[in-house]
């Protein structure tokens, strides 16, 4: 069984297919300092000296591949945008930063709660397929 089939609420491997990501995004598009909120939530895992929660993980690959997106070079399908296009931010170098560091401690697999339950789930491998471009994306400028 992969991750798709045990994960309730989540239909691909991307970052943003998911119900928690669809939650993030609308939650987002109420907040006043996006770029702030992005902030607020990578650094819960790319700073983070111990280990990495699920829930935070969840939220914090929105985050980076939002990032990602906005950074230019990224296109996502038809339904994705229009459920980014509402959220529009300037992404300054150290955000981007920020967002690769997350990217990075995700697919670490030490002390790391996120990881192991994709791993668990065989999806681990399909996830960082799946990230790859989030993560090209951030690296060309």
């Amino acid at each position: 069984m992969d991750h798709c089939e045990a994960a309730l609420g989540t239909w691909g491997y991307g970052p943003f297919d998911s119900d928690y990501a669809e939650d993030f995004l609308e939650d987002l598009a109420g907040v006043d300092d996006i770029v702030g909120r992005l902030r607020e939530v990578m650094s819960r895992v790319a700073d983070a000296p111990g280990p990495v929660d699920s829930i935070e993980g969840d939220d914090a690959v929105v985050a980076a591949a939002l990032t990602a997106v906005r950074s230019g070079g990224m296109v996502v399908d038809s339904e994705t945008a229009g459920d980014l296009v509402d959220l529009v931010f300037l992404c300054s170098e150290d955000l981007r930063s920020l967002a690769a560091r997350t990217f990075d401690k995700l697919l670490n697999p030490v002390e790391n709660e996120w990881y192991g339950l994709w791993a668990l789930s065989n999806g681990i491998d399909q996830v960082a397929a799946e990230f790859e471009p989030y993560r090209q994306a951030l690296s060309e400028r």
